[in-house]
């Protein structure tokens, strides 16, 4: 997750948790944090909640990989949505 919040004192930090299906863990991304993930093992599903009615042309991407934000992933060639395959680097969004 990448804070997107200009107010927030960790504005442009990231943070990662690795979950594992046997462990029972979940991760709360508060409003106005970016989230992104990346599954480890064949065959993952992967859900997500959010609060209020879904709106998709609310949401904004974050190039994956953009050196500014600079996240350590564990992947270095990811299978990307088309959406995400073409998200701006950090200096091209508006947050």
């Amino acid at each position: 997750m990448v804070d997107l919040r200009r107010e927030s004192a960790t504005f442009g930090l990231w943070h990662t948790v690795e979950l594992a299906a046997a462990s029972g863990r979940s991760v709360y991304v508060p409003a106005g944090c970016a989230h992104g993930f990346v599954t480890l093992e064949p065959n993952t599903t992967m859900a997500y909640l959010i609060e209020g009615e879904y709106q998709p042309n609310s949401g904004r991407v974050l190039k994956w990989n953009d050196p500014k934000v600079g996240i350590i992933w564990p992947v270095s060639n990811p299978t990307l949505s088309g959406k995400d395959a073409v998200a701006p680097e950090w200096d091209e969004c508006e947050f």
